[in-house]
């Protein structure tokens, strides 16, 4: 089985999401088919169609949340001597005085522009298991990309 690093705050965010599309999305849609329970001809009609379509979508929308949460292992923050899912991490690149800080999360949450980076990405996977002042490298386009790890928050 395959494991989904999710943060507590995502984990409720899509709980929340799949009892909307099961309530009030869902009520949207059995209304909208409503209208049509007189209709001789619906095969023809390309706006019940779209409407089966907007089904078809809510209920894989929402069969794929439901594999997301239970494949979900919550993070857990705390401090440690490896980085792990859930470590939040200041590196520096090699030839460049800028500290970096990075905190690694699971692909659902990450985000690169709060520097929020998937256990999944390379420089996620590099990270995961290193220690303070270890280096590590990374395959770039334009070359290797290489770190060291300042500290471990």
């Amino acid at each position: 089985m395959e494991k989904t690093f999710v943060t507590l705050e995502r984990f409720k965010d899509l709980k929340q999401e799949i009892k909307n599309l099961k309530s009030i999305g869902r009520k949207k849609i059995a209304d909208k088919l409503s209208q049509f329970r007189d209709s001789v001809d619906l095969i023809e009609d390309s706006s019940y169609n779209e409407i089966l379509l907007e089904q078809a979508n809510l209920e894989g929308r929402i069969e794929e949340l439901e594999h997301v949460l239970e494949q979900a292992t919550i993070i857990r923050e705390r401090k440690s001597s490896k980085i792990r899912v859930g470590s939040t991490v200041v590196v520096r690149q090699s030839g460049n005085s800028k500290k970096v800080t990075l905190k690694i999360v699971g692909s659902i949450d990450a985000d690169p522009a709060i520097f929020a980076i998937s256990n999944e990405c390379p420089l996620g996977q590099a990270l995961l298991g290193k220690k303070k002042n270890e280096h590590i490298e990374i395959a770039a386009p334009n070359g290797t990309v290489k770190y060291t790890i300042l500290e471990i928050k």
